[in-house]
């Protein structure tokens, strides 16, 4: 899986040539201010507490094309279990903390917030299973974007080089399988260094433009613009 994971990665990157150019295009179409992309609006987004959910989060993943009904941002805002649950523990994250230096405790903590969300939201739209998960990946990573991946379902397939989600030992979909493939592709050296490329290219191509300061993110974003066109196609 991890081999698969990195191959995908590459060709993410680099597309049918070599060096960065093909995901930098993609990322000037992420970030792009005046684009239909979220990268530049989600980014404006700012933080008012580390260790809750505000109405400020939930209109940052709203950019990420997620709807949270009344109820579902209720019991992520007000007192209550949920909200309880979150607090305690995103005081055991450091926001500080990247995926790269993550313990196995924060590594209890990260599944166990992200559970949390996941299992005690009021059933979401007309496939609660998917917008569950999406919607508690896309949460954590709003809360600890050092930490953890914005996973959904394009780019966990396109990891898996096209294969469904699911349980088998070649299928993403699984937090504990996708958290790892995630912290192994961050760490990779080849990766690290395709990530410094693309930004020293995109902070020269666009000197006034804003773009993720967090590794994690900006590999996201490559994956994700890269697994939207693949699945286009």
């Amino acid at each position: 899986m991890l081999t698969t994971a990195l191959a995908q990665t590459a060709r993410a990157f680099a597309g049918s040539d070599t060096g960065v150019t093909h995901a930098v295009g993609h990322l000037l179409e992420y970030y792009d201010p005046a684009g239909k992309f979220s990268g530049a609006t989600f980014l404006e987004v700012k933080t008012y507490d580390d260790y809750s959910i505000t109405a400020a989060d939930l209109w940052a993943v709203s950019t990420l094309s997620m709807t949270v009904p009344p109820d579902a941002g209720r019991a992520l805002m007000a007192a209550g279990p949920l909200s309880t649950i979150i607090r305690g523990e995103l005081q055991h994250l450091p926001v500080t903390l990247p995926l790269s230096e993550a313990t196995p405790a924060h590594l209890d903590h990260m599944l166990c917030l992200y559970e949390a969300i996941r299992t005690m939201l009021p059933p979401l739209g007309k496939n609660p299973e998917t917008n569950q998960w999406v919607l508690s990946s896309k949460i954590c990573a709003r809360k600890r974007p050092l930490l953890f991946p914005v996973r959904d379902s394009k780019v966990c397939i396109y990891l898996a080089k096209n294969k469904r989600m699911g349980g088998k030992s070649d299928q993403l979909g699984w937090f504990s399988r996708d958290i790892q493939v995630f912290a192994h592709l961050i760490t990779d050296p080849l990766v690290c260094a395709q990530l410094r490329e693309v930004r020293e290219q995109l902070n020269k191509a666009q000197r006034t433009w804003s773009f993720d300061w967090c590794d994690l993110r900006l590999l996201d974003a490559v994956l994700w613009m890269q697994a939207m066109r693949t699945n286009d196609q």
